[in-house]
Parts: C-alpha cells; sequence; structure tokens
C-alpha cells in the first residue's frame, strides 16, 4: 500500500490505495505518526529538506517544469526562518491549464482523478473525510500525490534534481514528478 498526504486545516488527509492506484480511500491524520505502518512509500506535500541560504534547487527545477503553473511551487523558506522543518503534482501528465481554486481548475483535476483512479473515486474518498475541515483542493492534492507515489514504487518517477543533495541534517532536497 501507498499513500499521499496533504495538509489540512486541522491535520492532514491522506488518500491511502494499492501501488496499482486500486482501493483508493481517504483518512483524516492529526499526526504523520498515526499513518498505517508498512506503506511502501508515502508522498507528502511538504518540504522537509532546506536549504541553509537561497532557493533550492528542486523548487528551481520544478517550477521550470511547470512552465505556465510555475507559481503552484512555493518557495522554500531557508532552515534559519523555518526552523527545526510546494510542489502540486501535475497527474496529467502535463502541467494543469487552469488555477486549482477556479471552476476550470477544480474540474479539470477532478477528471483527472476519474480517468486515474476511477470514477466516484473522489466521491467515496471525500465521503468518508467530510466534516474533518478537509478542503476538496486537498484531497486532490492527496490524490495527485498518491499517484506521484505510485510512480516512486514503480521506479518511473524523476527527482529534481536528478543528483540528491541533502541539507545539512542529511534529509534529501528533492521534488518527484
Amino acid at each position: 500500500m501507498i499513500a499521499g498526504v496533504d495538509g489540512t486545516r486541522t491535520g492532514w488527509v491522506a488518500v491511502l490505495c494499492e501501488d496499482d492506484l486500486s482501493s483508493a480511500h481517504a483518512v483524516c491524520l492529526d499526526r504523520l505518526t498515526d499513518l498505517p505502518r508498512g506503506l511502501r512509500v508515502v508522498a507528502i506535500d511538504i518540504p522537509i529538506g532546506l536549504s541553509e541560504k537561497g532557493p533550492r534547487q528542486a523548487d528551481h527545477l520544478a517550477r521550470m517544469a511547470l512552465g505556465p503553473r510555475r507559481s503552484s511551487v512555493f518557495p522554500t523558506p531557508v532552515r534559519a526562518v523555518l526552523g527545526a522543518r510546494s510542489w502540486k503534482a501535475a497527474v496529467a501528465g502535463a502541467p494543469m491549464s487552469h488555477a486549482k481554486k477556479s471552476p476550470a481548475g477544480r474540474v479539470e483535476r477532478l477528471a483527472v482523478i476519474a480517468a486515474t483512479f476511477g470514477h466516484g473515486a473522489f466521491d467515496d474518498a471525500y465521503a468518508h473525510v467530510r466534516g474533518h475541515r478537509v478542503g476538496w483542493d486537498d484531497l486532490a492534492d492527496a490524490f495527485a500525490l498518491a499517484w506521484t507515489a505510485a510512480r516512486i514504487r514503480a521506479g518511473i518517477a524523476k527527482p529534481h534534481p536528478a543528483e540528491q543533495v541533502v541539507d545539512r541534517e542529511g534529509i534529501p532536497m528533492r521534488i518527484w514528478t
């Protein structure tokens, strides 16, 4: 089993599914440590490898790859600003055409989720997290991250940068597509 995880107002939403993206379902979590044990890959929409100074190469490369949707990758603060601690996956195989929060962006993302995970997958998952202050866009992002986790597991995802760069804690500073 793999997972895609996105932050919400009150915690985290995770889409859990098989490596082939079947059996997708969503759960709300208070902490990332509440994820089920034994997951093969977990893709999380949060930068964890932090630069000491200046922008991360991973963010720059992801922005270049997304072209007109490059503003979807938020600048990652340097370690001194953030303390001890995004990229939105383009599951259509190319950057999305419309902004996520626009009506056209919502339609576009839900169509890709239906084509990738099956018709009704989003609605079924949303029914499980309704009432937990999970926005539709948070759940859509978790689906996109589950798709990325499946690509990582299958060995077809591409890391940016290609060569591993780590922060002073040894944590990789990469974005996967």
